[in-house]
């Protein structure tokens, strides 16, 4: 005597269902926390698109910004790839050194700053700056 197992064509669905959920949950973060802020600097700079800073920045109206976006960009044209390095976290803000490559071997060191504004994760471009300018003797 054969034992046919009944066929489930709800389970086919529910794990459908639960795939296409998981998926959009890990879309939807992927926007989301310190580090995707910096991506996303990087990006604006890459577009050239200075409306993209005011997501990604605190002051987007601060001569920080514009240095640290100055000198971002000089990397990038240079060829340089960037990996973060290290990233000490605390709830609301993160400080992020991120190493830049260029293609000849020569590494430059940079530290983001990066703050929960709101709902929101944004670099404090003015922090970053001093801490560089610190890191070089400078005055701030």
């Amino acid at each position: 005597m054969e034992v046919k197992t009944p066929v489930r064509p709800h389970g086919t669905l529910v794990a459908l269902i639960l795939a296409v959920v998981t998926v959009g949950v890990f879309w939807s973060l992927r926007n989301y926390g310190p580090e995707s802020a910096i991506r996303e600097f990087h990006e604006a700079i890459l577009l050239n698109d200075p409306r993209e800073f005011e997501h990604v920045c605190l002051d987007v109206q601060s001569p920080a910004t514009q240095v640290l976006a100055l000198r971002v960009s000089s990397l990038i044209r240079r060829g340089a790839t960037y990996r973060l390095i290290r990233v000490d976290r605390s709830p609301r803000k993160v400080f992020a050194d991120a190493q830049y490559v260029l293609p000849n071997g020569f590494r430059v060191q940079l530290i983001f700053v990066v703050q929960k504004d709101l709902h929101q994760w944004k670099i404090n471009t003015d922090e970053s700056e001093r801490i560089v300018r610190e890191s070089f003797g400078m005055e701030p």
